[in-house]
């Protein structure tokens, strides 16, 4: 009466745990066990949409193929009659609905929400097995840039040892590796690089990420406050009451003329806009907002002033400089 309708079977919930029509509770299981941690949107985060879906339909699969009952239903009259019920004098009976519950049939089976129990089970050492499964930590390094090394950007190059995983899946082997580093222009100390899923592996857990944090090495002649350049120019007495026009050479090797409108204080600061360091954006289709858009160069001021003045030249400056008012 029903055979007509294993024409209609959406679902081969044999082809998704990957195992035989006549395959055993056990040999369910152990496809179940292989699968939900292989799947599980933990150990996926890179691609979290199929991984939680695959997830889901492997959690279902698994409900269905573990229980004799829904199974026998399955195999006999297929999943429209596993989900719509089996007719009888009382109306249908035996309707199947999956929740959608793929983590709670993950922790019951399991007895966690940690996909790594399958370790601590064929160890039987649970303490030594916990230190084992240890998340694999980031594998952090600090790269020290010049400032003209952040001005015009470069390309660094970091030699590293990580762990991967060996042939059989679980044991650790030491690998050395290189990774290239693109340095931006105007990246900084507080600049981060990431790899995702480049770093430490180990056993059902996702791989860890190569973290390099950007340090700045110390200039001779600048420094950097966010995206602008301080600059302290030591100048003659001479030059900062005539006003002496100076070059200071940028980071890329370039002369700027820097020119004084007045007589130069102690206190007196020059701004020279744009000439700063590269001004970076959170846009993430390119670092640089516009290709010459930049902060600022502040310059300040050294006066050298004489250790001494003969009497002489001091009668010649009463002459030339106003006297203070009594």
């Amino acid at each position: 009466e029903y055979m007509g309708i294993l024409n209609f079977i959406m679902t081969d919930y044999y082809k998704i745990l990957e195992v035989k029509k006549t395959a055993t509770h056990e040999e369910v299981s152990k496809a179940y066990r292989k699968l939900a941690i292989k799947y599980h949107p933990r150990n996926n985060k890179e691609d979290i949409a199929v991984s939680t879906y695959k997830f889901s339909e492997i959690a279902e699969a698994f409900e269905v193929l573990s229980d004799p009952a829904k199974r026998s239903i399955y195999d006999q009259y297929g999943e429209n009659v596993l989900k719509d019920g089996l007719p009888g004098k009382s109306g249908k009976s035996h309707c199947y609905r999956y929740a959608g519950n793929a983590l709670e049939i993950f922790e019951k089976f399991f007895g966690t929400e940690n996909p790594i129990m399958e370790i601590i089970e064929s160890t039987g050492d649970k303490e030594k097995s916990e230190k084992a499964i240890k998340a694999p930590d980031d594998l952090i390094f600090h790269c020290e840039c010049t400032f003209e090394e952040l001005y015009v950007g470069c390309m660094k190059q970091i030699k590293f040892e990580r762990n991967v995983l060996d042939k059989d899946g679980k044991s650790i082997v030491k690998k050395e590796e290189t990774k290239d580093v693109e340095i931006k222009p105007g990246y900084s100390k507080d600049s981060i690089i990431k790899f995702h899923g480049c770093g430490n592996e180990a056993y059902a857990y996702p791989t860890s990420d190569i973290v390099v944090k950007i340090t700045e090495a110390k200039h001779p002649r600048f420094e950097r406050r966010g995206d602008d350049l301080f600059h302290v120019k030591k100048i003659a007495l001479f030059d900062a009451l005539c006003a002496t026009s100076f070059e200071i050479e940028s980071l890329d090797h370039r002369a700027i003329l820097i020119t004084i409108d007045g007589v130069i204080n102690p206190k007196y600061e020059k701004c020279i806009p744009g000439e700063g360091m590269p001004k970076l954006s959170t846009d993430p289709l390119g670092p640089l907002k516009k290709e010459k858009e930049r902060g600022n160069l502040w310059i300040s001021f050294d006066i050298e002033f004489p250790k001494y003045l003969d009497e002489g030249k001091k009668q010649k400056l009463k002459t030339l400089l106003p006297q203070p008012m009594n």
